[in-house]
């Protein structure tokens, strides 16, 4: 009798490597249609926010690798300034200029500030406050201030370019004039 099952078992294992092979290739094909699937679903979200959320999340890298994404989709080149006029929209090069703030790049913060027709009063203080150039972006801060003499953030900028300057006693006595 055990002769018997032995041969059974064997016929039964033959039988069950193949149902596990089939299996295994059902479950292939199951999860290369998964992967099309999500791939597709990817691709469906535009790059410009997938920029936005990652600069949000402040992964800056990766929103830079988004944005520049979405820049070539748009231009349907490599390096679209190379072969247009370099002019970009006002919005794409403030997005630019805050993704490599935080990256802390101050030559590419530089180099962007060039791609404007003329570089706005914010974008200044900007590219100072990263360069290091703290008695420009106190300049800076100040005409801001003249224009907003309410804004809080504009009296903050201020007192940050005080404060790396080291004008400790100037920052003090600002402080209790207000």
């Amino acid at each position: 009798m055990a002769p018997i099952q032995a041969q059974a078992g064997g016929t039964h294992s033959k039988g069950t490597r193949g149902n596990a092979k089939a299996e295994a290739q059902l479950e292939a094909t199951c999860s290369a249609q998964r992967l099309k699937n999500v791939s597709k679903l990817l691709a469906a979200i535009p790059r410009q926010a997938l920029a936005g959320a990652s600069f949000r999340c402040q992964a800056y890298a990766r929103a830079l690798l988004y944005f520049e994404t979405h820049v070539r989709e748009e231009s349907g080149a490599l390096n679209p300034a190379a072969e247009t006029s370099g002019t970009f929209i006002d919005e794409d090069v403030t997005f630019l200029l805050e993704i490599y703030s935080g990256l802390d790049e101050p030559d590419g913060l530089s180099g962007l500030s060039r791609l404007r027709k003329s570089a706005t009063l914010q974008d200044q203080i900007l590219i100072n406050e990263k360069a290091g150039n703290w008695a420009e972006a106190l300049t800076c801060c100040e005409q801001a201030l003249q224009m907003e003499p309410d804004s809080v953030m504009r009296h903050l900028g201020v007192l940050d370019c005080l404060l790396n300057m080291g004008h400790l006693q100037v920052l003090l006595s600002a402080k209790l004039n207000k």
